[in-house]
């Protein structure tokens, strides 16, 4: 994993919203969806603002008092999860040149980031309202293959 460049938010499949304090990030593609607090939604913010994992374990540091190496893991693990669950990406080349944006304010003590996942909901998240509508109405699940005990009662 690469802290020096940028990595963006894979919209427009990746979708999160920020309410005191706790992220909910939600992967229209999977119908998967996470959430993470403190440390986690600082990372996530600065990450989608567009700076570079490495200046966030630097701003991560510098505002909890931890080491560099501590901080450095922190954010790597952390990217590396949003990462496998498809909700980040590195940036094209061409985004890499834009100036990276100041940092905001981390907060004050360290804890480990956490990125709960979610997939209780995923049939529901994964239904499609504006094409899966039909006679019958909203919302309808795709059609499936009748089962073989289905096919041979007919």
């Amino acid at each position: 994993m690469d802290l020096d460049i940028s990595y963006a938010v894979n919209r427009p499949f990746v979708v999160s919203d920020t309410i005191e304090g706790e992220t909910v990030i939600l992967h229209h593609g999977t119908g998967r969806y996470f959430d993470t607090a403190e440390i986690g939604t600082f990372i996530w913010r600065e990450l989608d603002r567009g700076r570079s994992p490495r200046s966030v374990a630097v701003a991560l540091a510098v505002s909890t008092r931890i080491d560099g190496e501590t901080a450095t893991d922190a954010v790597g693990t952390f990217l590396g999860e949003l990462v496998a669950n498809e909700l980040v990406s590195a940036r094209s080349a061409e985004d890499s040149f834009e100036p990276e944006p100041p940092p905001t304010a981390a907060p004050a003590s360290f804890s480990v980031p956490t990125l709960g996942i979610h997939t209780d909901l995923a049939d529901m998240l994964l239904l499609d309202p504006i094409h899966d509508v039909g006679p019958t109405g909203w919302p309808r699940r795709p059609e499936t293959a009748p089962s073989a005990s289905a096919a041979d009662a007919a």
